[in-house]
């Protein structure tokens, strides 16, 4: 098999390393693998930029002028398509493909008539919005009928002038519905439930859940809580991408002034600009893009707190776990799918006393849960079955062509 995966990152972020982990699964089968992406650096001849840091740039300010996020970069997508030709992939594999990079209705028309099949993973709701790429945090459900009025014109993709939502809606659910060539991938029963719901029912959905390298992601010896000075206290931890007020912002501080003193709260992933957002009795750690440096931070934990008000699925509570630190987590989209009775907690959202409580009790259980944790991780989280997973899934499509 010839795969073409296309992405905005190569190597680095969630959907970075699912990329890399797939083109390593299939590299090893003896398969061609080839990447485009927009963000990150070449990992070998295999791979095409699509985009150049300026086209990037005036990509978001076009969408924040004219609010048409994900149909302009005309040229750049038409310079791809001519390399996809040139390399005549067998599958193309779409990941996250908004972020300022492609456009998407010229990139969807030329796979129609191209007649290979295209897999699509799914990270968020975008694709069948016509704006965010989350709605649970404000429960809006305009999406199941027609997006209009967006309340979140003011978060990504960041819109300052024109609600151009309901048109958007329409050319989207046009152009990806009339793909008949197209098969999506979701990674959690949430997320599963929410496509059913949208104009993409009736389309052909698979759920694999992403999954991490628990080689990596393992219990690991480290100094973490002595450099910070707390090897006295209990360790809750929290990690994200970016922290704003749908990764629960409010109730992390909340929490911090709920703690007994010999328990800390410890953040990682906090950019500088945004210290200030946070109480003062946080410790903060800044983001790291090293992945051993993260698995000794996360087993340092005596338990992992993930306060979420919407997720797809939750890699950092499944990350956690395989560094064998049971979970407390809201009820949110697809967090809780990964929390069993000896992994962990879930609460209902907004309930701060009874995260409180859970969050307390788990990290005096530590011991107890750990073992449970891993197990459950290496069993059904593993990068490796996730691969195993997208490799049949190729081979299907294609006996299926």
């Amino acid at each position: 098999m010839k795969v073409l995966q296309i992405n905005i990152f190569n190597t680095n972020g969630s959907t970075g390393r699912i990329v890399r982990g797939i083109c390593d699964a299939l590299q090893t089968c003896g398969h061609e693998a080839y990447t485009a992406y927009a963000k990150g650096e070449p990992t070998n001849e295999n791979n095409y930029k699509i985009q150049t840091e300026f086209g990037y740039n005036f990509s978001i300010i076009q969408t924040r002028i004219l609010g048409k996020h994900g149909f302009f970069d005309v040229s750049h997508t038409k310079k791809l398509i001519n390399w996809i030709r040139h390399i005549a992939p067998d599958i193309i594999h779409l990941h996250n493909i908004h972020g300022h990079y492609i456009n998407i209705e010229i990139l969807l028309q030329f796979l129609k008539e191209y007649r290979r099949p295209v897999i699509w993973s799914l990270y968020d709701c975008w694709a069948f919005t016509g704006h965010c790429a989350h709605f649970d945090y404000i429960g809006c459900e305009k999406w199941k009928t027609l997006c209009h009025d967006c309340p979140q014109l003011a978060y990504y993709p960041i819109t300052w002038f024109f609600d151009k939502t309901a048109s958007i809606y329409k050319r989207k659910k046009e152009i990806i519905t009339g793909a008949q060539n197209i098969r999506f991938v979701v990674p959690s029963k949430w997320m599963l439930g929410c496509v059913g719901q949208s104009y993409l029912q009736g389309m052909e959905v698979h759920m694999i859940p992403n999954g991490i390298d628990t080689k990596l992601f393992a219990p690991t010896e480290s100094d973490i809580k002595g450099q910070l000075g707390i090897e006295d206290k209990k360790m809750l931890l929290g990690v994200a991408f970016a922290f704003n007020e749908r990764k629960g912002v409010d109730y992390f501080n909340k929490l911090a002034e709920l703690l007994p003193e010999d328990h800390k709260l410890v953040l990682l992933g906090v950019e500088e600009r945004h210290k200030h957002f946070f109480n003062y009795k946080i410790m903060i750690l800044h983001r790291t893009n090293s992945e051993i440096e993260m698995a000794k931070v996360y087993s340092s934990a005596d338990v992992y707190i993930n306060p979420t008000l919407e997720e797809t699925q939750g890699m950092t509570n499944i990350e956690a776990l395989s560094c064998g630190v049971p979970v407390v987590t809201f009820d949110s989209g697809g967090s809780p799918e990964c929390i069993t009775k000896m992994t962990g907690k879930v609460v209902d959202r907004g309930n701060i006393e009874g995260f409180y409580r859970a969050a307390l009790d788990l990290a005096d259980k530590k011991t107890e849960y750990s073992r449970h944790c891993r197990e459950y991780a290496v069993s059904n989280c593993d990068k490796k079955r996730q691969n195993e997973r997208y490799l049949r899934l190729y081979k299907e499509v294609l006996l299926k062509r």
